[in-house]
């Protein structure tokens, strides 16, 4: 019966995903007529077909499967996870067109947002993803449909209502053309009116169209000579976040820089979000940081490290503005510098002017207008150790001011000392020029001068060799 069902079924290769992420290539059988045999899949799968699609004669019934055991030369597992919720979808709008609404009722069968009805595509997941069945009712997508489905589509990539990712590299070269003015937000507090006045933007320039992204660079340049290129990449049509990840390795190749210096990561607006998805979304971070769970409102998770903000985003919730983690990334390298220029040696009241400067033109510790401008504005200085940092970099420059102050004093006693000796050799030599007569009241002057020239040099020299010894 077997044999008779699948002579002209479709015998090809078939892209999944892993159990674990990512896609991969398996045989699939799937067949062109209704099969009959209650054992087909075992079958399938003995003729070496671990992926195996078929009508059933029931009430219009369709089952695909894929066989659990089943692994490749790299010992990957493949699955069908993101298929039911793809056939889902897809019955939803069937249906609508077929009766002007979905006909299904009753409370959703699963409450992760993946259905909205009692009678859903079954996805598998209490059998790891390995098998997709129809609704009770049956289904009113064509077979041939779920086929086009399964064999091109990547179902199992997770599609937000909108994603974007900002790229972060610095030690870069200046920006010449950096004329635009980058206006405040009004979620930052308006003490860094100052902070914003004096950055300067070029005009960003396209990169491309990368995996449902649209990629392009600008070069923004501060006040104190710092220069940042940021890499956005934002979404269109039906980019997907594994697109996102894709896109952004591609960005980060493409510049012969390596991985950015940062990240600024949000997604928003998944319907359905299994943990697959989430596992894509951290990926995007740089290096490791803990899931924070609902921190703050609109927010459904984040990712925060010294280097990275990735964050997923509630559906409709405001979107998160990225102005408070460029503050922090601008705050990082400012400080970064004045502790590499202390450590190199340099000391000048520049340095001291330059830092006094900064504290007062573009340090603020109260950043945020919001509760979500906060959050961000407070993680990324903790992520990023701001206060540590600038509390040591004060305390080096303090300490360089002090040493400032006292070899400036030095200087001054050399020029005192210098002074009373000139006094006293002036002196001696007008005695010399004298005449006899006058001699004797000049001699007296000598003898208080020259003690009195003895003791400043002492009391110059004595402190210094006290130092030094």
């Amino acid at each position: 019966m077997f044999d008779e069902d699948c002579h002209d079924a479709e015998r090809t290769r078939v892209t999944v995903p892993t159990l674990s992420g990512g896609p991969m290539e398996v045989d699939a059988l799937l067949m062109k007529r209704i099969s009959r045999s209650p054992m087909d899949k075992y079958w399938a799968r003995a003729a070496g077909y671990p992926l195996f699609a078929c009508a059933k004669p029931t009430y219009r019934r369709v089952l695909v499967s894929i066989d659990a055991g089943w692994r490749d030369q790299k010992g990957q597992r493949p699955c069908l996870r993101g298929l039911g919720f793809a056939l889902e979808r897809e019955e939803v709008e069937a249906r609508g067109k077929l009766h002007g609404k979905d006909d299904r009722t009753g409370p959703p069968r699963f409450d992760d947002g993946s259905c909205d009805n009692e009678d859903p595509w079954y996805d598998g997941r209490s059998f790891e993803w390995t098998i997709v069945d129809t609704p009770w009712s049956g289904t009113e997508i064509p077979y041939e449909r779920v086929l086009e489905i399964l064999r091109n589509e990547r179902y199992w990539e997770t599609e937000p209502q909108d994603a974007a990712a900002w790229l972060v590299w610095t030690e870069v070269g200046p920006a010449a053309q950096a004329a635009c003015v980058v206006e405040r937000p009004d979620a930052i507090g308006r003490g860094l009116e100052p902070h914003f006045q004096g950055m300067r933007e070029t005009e960003p320039r396209a990169i491309g169209d990368l995996h449902g992204y649209r990629a392009s660079e600008r070069l923004r340049r501060f006040a104190n000579g710092l220069t940042l290129r940021i890499a956005c990449l934002e979404r269109i049509g039906r980019g997907t976040v594994e697109g996102l990840l894709a896109a952004v390795k591609e960005v980060e190749q493409r510049s012969g820089d390596g991985p950015a210096d940062y990240r600024f990561v949000r997604v928003q607006g998944f319907r359905w979000t299994p943990d697959a998805a989430l596992e894509t979304v951290r990926a995007l971070t740089l290096g490791d940081a803990e899931r924070e769970t609902a921190p703050v409102e609109g927010l459904r998770a984040a990712w925060v490290n010294a280097r990275s903000f990735v964050c997923v985003e509630l559906p409709g919730a405001e979107r998160i503005d990225t102005e408070p983690w460029f503050y922090a990334v601008f705050l990082r390298e400012s400080l970064d510098r004045f502790s590499h220029r202390v450590a190199g040696g340099e000391e000048s009241r520049d340095l001291v002017r330059d830092f006094l400067r900064f504290q007062s033109r573009d340090y603020e510790i109260q950043v945020g207008e919001t509760a979500r401008t906060r959050y961000l504005a407070d993680r990324g200085a903790a992520a990023m150790a701001l206060r540590e940092r600038d509390a040591q970099v004060e305390a080096e420059i303090d300490r360089l001011s002090h040493l400032l102050e006292v070899r400036s004093a030095e200087r001054m006693q050399w020029v005192l000392y210098f002074i009373a000796v000139s006094g006293v050799f002036q002196t001696v030599c007008s005695y010399f020029a004298l005449n006899d007569t006058q001699k004797g009241p000049a001699w007296r002057t000598l003898a208080v001068l020259i003690p009195l020239a003895l003791v400043a040099a002492a009391a110059i020299l004595w402190p210094g060799r006290k130092r030094g010894g």
